[in-house]
């Protein structure tokens, strides 16, 4: 289901639990999803770190567009890193898939 609502030319910010099934699942481009197949897997590591657990939405949309990421997953894996990436809060996130604990949320203005 997740593959149909995802554009395979845009890359998912997800937990490298969540990206490594994601990957899998889909073939979908994912930010972080192996420490062996992800280029520069330390940096993106400590990145997406910060993304969900200190950085400010200003810096979270900056670092969104630099990495052409257009889909963020919010679930309890994403949340444990922190309490920085408040969803409800961005008007132009949608939720294109939604799970009892996981969302899927496409950055309307990559479109």
């Amino acid at each position: 289901v997740i593959r149909q609502k995802i554009d395979p030319s845009h890359a998912v910010l997800s937990s490298l639990t969540n990206g490594r099934i994601l990957a899998g699942a889909t073939g979908h481009e994912v930010f972080i999803g192996h420490v062996v197949e992800t280029i520069h897997f330390e940096k993106k590591q400590g990145q997406l770190t910060q993304f969900f657990g200190s950085w400010s939405e200003s810096l979270q949309r900056e670092f969104l567009r630099e990495n052409y990421v257009c889909y963020i997953v919010d679930g309890p894996r994403e949340r444990a890193y922190g309490p920085r990436f408040e969803p409800l809060t961005w008007p132009d996130l949608e939720a294109v898939w939604s799970g009892p604990t996981t969302t899927l949320y496409a950055v309307t203005t990559c479109f």
